[in-house]
């Protein structure tokens, strides 16, 4: 089952998606003075992109990739190899999707609820 909760200031959604249990914690960050809305994904288990028990390191990698490819999809592509700058609309870094607009990380947060 979906549940959200919002503590602390920070919006936690623990979502089931396919094989996947994830935790979802959000919060604001700035890139060269420009505001990002951040997604921070982590297992429900509270390891941060450690295989958990039961979960082999191929279907973690597979659903890692089901999560970028949809945003390649529905963000469009970054070129590769290059550092992110302040005009990025999204990108990736350390386990963490970072959106420019707060309506891209409502819509990342509602397909993977």
């Amino acid at each position: 089952p979906n549940r959200s909760c919002r503590t602390r200031g920070v919006y936690v959604v623990e979502a089931e998606v396919e094989l996947m249990n994830l935790t979802i914690t959000t919060e604001e960050k700035r890139l060269n003075g420009a505001r990002y809305y951040v997604a921070n994904v982590s297992y429900i288990s509270g390891t941060n992109w450690w295989v958990p028990y039961g979960v082999s390191k191929q279907e973690l990698q597979r659903d890692w990739l089901k999560l970028e490819d949809w945003c390649y999809s529905t963000f469009g592509k970054r070129p590769l190899n290059e550092w992110p700058t302040s005009a990025d609309r999204w990108f990736v870094n350390n386990s963490s999707f970072w959106f420019r607009d707060h309506d891209d990380l409502l819509m990342f947060l509602l397909r993977w609820q």
